[in-house]
Parts: C-alpha cells; sequence; structure tokens
C-alpha cells in the first residue's frame, strides 16, 4: 500500500472504551481501522520514537475536515475534525485538530470548557496545555495495511480556529492555525504518558471545505479526551 496517497488520522467520537484511529488506505479514501491496534501494538522506547524531532509543515496537498452533529455527535453537540498528511513515504506522520462542543462544565480541567453549548465556532488563543474540548494530534508508525500504532497528542502550545465549518455546513471551511505545539506519546486509553518520546511543531496552518458527516463517528479516541480530563478533575 502507498500510504502517501491517502489519508491517515485519529477521529473522535463517543465515550466507549478503544481507540479510534482512522488510516490510510488506497484511491484517497479513508478507513477505519480496528479499534484493537493500538493495544496490540508495542510501546515505544525512548530509542526508538517514531517521530521526528520536529516538523515544519507548509501545506497540506492531502487533508480534509468532517463535522457531526445532533444525534451524530452525541454525547457532544458538535464534533470537529481536520486531518492532513504532515509527512508522506515511509515514515508518514499525520497531523490532526479535534474540537467537541456541548459537553457542558465540570469541574478541574473541565471546569471551564471552550464552547460548554452550542456548536464549535471559532476561537482564538486557545491554550492546548489547559483546553479540555480541543487538542491536536498526530499518528505514525503505520502497520503494512495502513493502521497507525503510535499517538502524539498536544500538550503546549497555542491554537486559532478561524473557520469552524458553521456548525457543520457542507462545503463550508474549517480553519486555522497554531504555534509552538509540543506532542507526547500518550496512551489513548489512559489519557496517560507512555514514554518521553516528543516532537514538535513551530507553526502551523491549514484550510479544508468540511463534510457534514450522515453517520455517527466510531466510538474510541474520544476516550483520551475523557481520560484526560479524569486525570485533571
Amino acid at each position: 500500500m502507498n500510504r502517501s496517497r491517502a489519508l491517515s488520522a485519529a477521529i473522535v467520537g463517543g465515550v466507549g472504551i478503544g481507540v479510534t484511529i482512522i488510516a490510510c488506505g488506497g484511491n484517497n479514501k479513508v478507513k477505519l481501522t480496528d479499534s484493537k491496534v493500538f493495544k496490540d501494538a508495542p510501546v515505544d522506547t525512548a530509542a526508538a520514537c517514531k517521530v521526528a524531532p520536529s516538523y515544519a509543515p507548509t501545506s497540506f496537498p492531502q487533508q480534509l475536515a468532517d463535522s457531526f452533529t445532533g444525534s451524530n455527535a452525541t454525547p457532544f453537540t458538535n464534533i470537529l475534525l481536520w486531518k492532513g498528511v504532515l509527512q508522506a513515504g515511509s515514515a508518514e506522520a499525520d497531523l490532526g485538530m479535534e474540537a467537541f462542543s456541548g459537553g457542558g462544565s465540570g469541574s478541574g480541567m473541565n471546569a471551564t470548557p471552550d464552547w460548554p453549548t452550542g456548536n464549535v465556532t471559532p476561537k482564538a488563543n486557545l491554550d492546548l496545555a489547559t483546553a479540555p474540548d480541543v487538542f491536536l494530534f498526530i499518528t505514525t508508525n503505520f502497520s503494512g495495511s495502513g493502521q497507525a500504532q503510535d499517538f502524539y497528542f498536544s500538550t503546549a502550545g497555542t491554537l486559532n480556529i478561524t473557520a469552524a465549518g458553521t456548525g457543520g455546513a457542507a462545503g463550508s471551511n474549517t480553519a486555522g492555525n497554531a504555534s509552538n505545539v509540543v506532542f507526547g506519546h500518550f496512551d489513548p486509553n489512559t489519557g496517560q504518558m507512555v514514554d518521553n518520546c516528543m516532537t514538535m511543531i513551530n507553526s502551523v496552518s491549514f484550510t479544508s471545505p468540511t463534510n457534514l458527516m450522515r453517520t455517527a463517528p466510531p466510538p474510541e479516541i474520544t476516550n483520551f479526551l475523557n481520560a484526560r480530563m479524569r486525570t485533571t478533575d
């Protein structure tokens, strides 16, 4: 499989147990991978990190955005996803942005969500170290069948969402930019870092037409968000 011809990333949805992974497939399509892949895969050691020390993307020839609303976004009001190929080739790495709205307010880290009600909307200066309802992620170390086996989530940086699919309207753009983003190697099932592998992106911008999804997203990487909030409450 030529992974560089297709997009692979993670997608958020539901509150089920597991990992939601979207992996690359041929003919510029994306496909879901088996949620057990991450659990079966060995964890990186510091000497075997599957990411580059840093990335410097200038454009994303392959990218897409999806918006889930209504019953398709349960238990949220809106789930907004952007994803693009960060580095093509044998060491493919894919970058994504995930934002949630309508989850209400809680305690600890979730006491002040960015979008407690309604849909995801444009917002500036989102602190990726503390924001409970948005993060960037990198997937890499793809298997021969195109399944991502390593997941890196943002631990620091600033994100600006400049367009948010206008509440999921098909054809409207999802766009934004981020700076000084640091990523750690996480187990999405627990929300905990698994080793000291890290990478960073100094600056990145993205924009893509938004697809209005007619089905519910698979219930898997959302578990990372839920686990992250549990560890900070």
